[in-house]
């Protein structure tokens, strides 16, 4: 269980992964930051990005434009949802009836440290 979402954790924890037999050819990190560690540990092992593994952050961070190679993200819209919460926990202290169900649309945006899975 990942305890916070940095460079170091997502370096250790694809060091962790990518070590064991039958390693993954992909992974989807929680954030850019986890995604730039696993990239600089898949770099150390020796693997190549993306022919041999495939890496995706999320966050859109720039983080995720200036590592090499750039970064396969998914881009959230963190600004709207923490609006869209603010205006609920309004409504709530109101007395107004608040729905917790709220859709936010997400965009991957490919970049090059994803490709096909290896054969």
């Amino acid at each position: 269980v990942l305890k916070d979402y940095t460079f170091q954790t997502g370096y250790d924890a694809a060091r962790r992964m990518l070590e064991k037999p039958g390693r993954p050819t992909a992974l989807v990190c929680l954030s850019d930051l986890l995604g730039a560690g696993a990239l600089r540990a898949a770099h150390e092992m020796g693997l190549l990005i993306p022919e041999d593994l495939s890496v995706v952050g999320m966050g859109n961070l720039m983080a995720s434009q200036i590592v090499w190679p750039a970064l396969t993200t998914v881009a959230i819209p963190t600004v709207e949802m923490a609006a869209k919460a603010a205006d609920m926990l309004l409504d709530q202290i109101m007395g107004v009836d608040v729905s917790p169900e709220a859709v936010f649309e997400t965009r991957l945006i490919a970049r090059e440290s994803s490709g096909p899975a290896p054969d």
